[in-house]
């Protein structure tokens, strides 16, 4: 009887066991505020914009810009700068120019009204006056015309191409850009030129 009560005892001494006691649901969202899911959008919408601009970076940009001709006759005394906007440099920079099609004086009085030309030129010419090189970034090119154009007496209408082949420092193919130039009659025999994009 001794040993039965020593044992009785025991058991009545023996801590209750814990229980694991569940966290409601509302409780549980709780700390998911409104000003948490706002700050997780922002922090989403400001990882999305960086690995943009990060891929915008590495994307050449090269643009346009034409001057008054030198000669107010003479269309092809402008100058065609061709400058890059990238945020690197540009190797083997190399201008072309691409021939669609030149017409005589008669051409002034009735240019053509659609474009004789598709996408970009194959008959591209160069100049020993535009040799390849490196175009940093903020430098323009300037490509004269009147370098391949000698007799342009004659010329009442021109739809030519001005562009250039370059490579980047991390990428081992050539890439290329092209615009696309028409003149209009501007009254008086002269001439302008106009950008086109390109089909």
């Amino acid at each position: 009887m001794g040993a039965k009560r020593i044992a009785k005892a025991k058991a009545n001494t023996r801590k209750p066991r814990k229980t694991t006691q569940q966290v409601p649901q509302a409780q549980l969202g709780q700390w998911w505020t409104p000003f948490r899911k706002i700050w997780a959008g922002v922090v989403g919408v400001s990882v999305v914009l960086g690995i943009a601009a990060a891929i915008a970076a590495f994307v050449p940009h090269v643009s346009l810009e034409l001057s008054q001709p030198s000669d107010p006759s003479d269309i092809f005394s402008a100058v065609a700068g061709l400058h890059n906007i990238s945020a690197f440099t540009l190797t083997d920079f190399h201008p072309y120019v691409g021939l669609c099609e030149i017409l005589g004086k008669r051409a002034a009085e009735a240019p053509p009204t659609m474009s004789a030309c598709a996408g970009k030129q194959a008959a591209k010419m160069v100049s020993p006056k535009w040799p390849a090189r490196p175009l940093r970034t903020d430098e323009a090119y300037d490509v004269l015309l009147d370098d391949l154009f000698i007799d342009r007496s004659s010329v009442g209408y021109a739809e030519v191409s001005v562009g250039a082949k370059y490579r980047l420092w991390f990428w081992p193919w050539t890439r290329s850009v092209e615009f696309k130039l028409m003149t209009q009659p501007i009254g008086d025999g002269r001439l302008q030129w106009l950008r086109e994009p390109l089909d």
